[in-house]
């Protein structure tokens, strides 16, 4: 019997990404600005109007300011501490909601594709796409036995793998050889 390969593939900007594994993956790439936004608040509004129009109740109450919602500790094999911590670097969650209106903003945006890019890879994970009711799941709650890791990328970028793996997944960069990248259909 052959080995099943699976491969999920996205891209953003000038990046393109493609994902194999011997399980089920789904990977998603997003350049964390809104097309056609000018300002970052107004690329907040845009985000703030798509996650209340088309994410989960419990997911919007979470970009707006809500409380981590971590597992149990007695769930393993999750990475939900990747997904929902470290999200301001100068300081905790909770510190990141001050009365400092530009840091809630840049927060809430980070959120924002941290939520988008786990819909989208979970969404290439199951191989379903996306049907009339997308507010229907919560990443943040309904999927305990999978993990939703974030692997550093580029700057301005916010790249989520989701995947049943007990461990994270690890990112290599391999050279493209001239006459492959031709035949990759370019969104530009």
């Amino acid at each position: 019997d052959e080995p099943q390969i699976f491969m999920s593939i996205t891209d953003s900007g000038p990046w393109r990404m493609i994902a194999f594994s011997d399980s089920e993956i789904g990977i998603d790439l997003q350049l964390c600005r809104m097309h056609g936004a000018g300002s970052e608040e107004d690329n907040w509004r845009k985000c703030m109007a798509i996650a209340k129009r088309f994410f989960h109740p419990a997911e919007y109450a979470w970009i707006c300011g809500g409380k981590t919602p971590l597992y149990d500790s007695d769930r393993t094999g999750l990475n939900r501490e990747v997904l929902f911590n470290d999200l301001d670097r100068s300081g905790t969650d909770g510190e990141a909601f001050s009365n400092d209106e530009e840091k809630c903003i840049r927060v809430q945006i980070r959120r924002f594709f941290r939520i988008w890019t786990a819909r989208e890879a979970y969404v290439k994970f199951t191989g379903n796409g996306f049907d009339g009711s997308f507010s229907s799941f919560d990443v943040l709650h309904d999927f305990p036995e999978l993990r939703f890791d974030y692997p550093e990328t580029y700057e301005g970028n916010m790249l989520c793998v989701c995947h049943r793996n007990a461990e994270p997944i690890a990112l290599k960069e391999l050279p493209v050889p001239v006459n492959v990248s031709t035949a990759v259909p370019s969104s530009d």
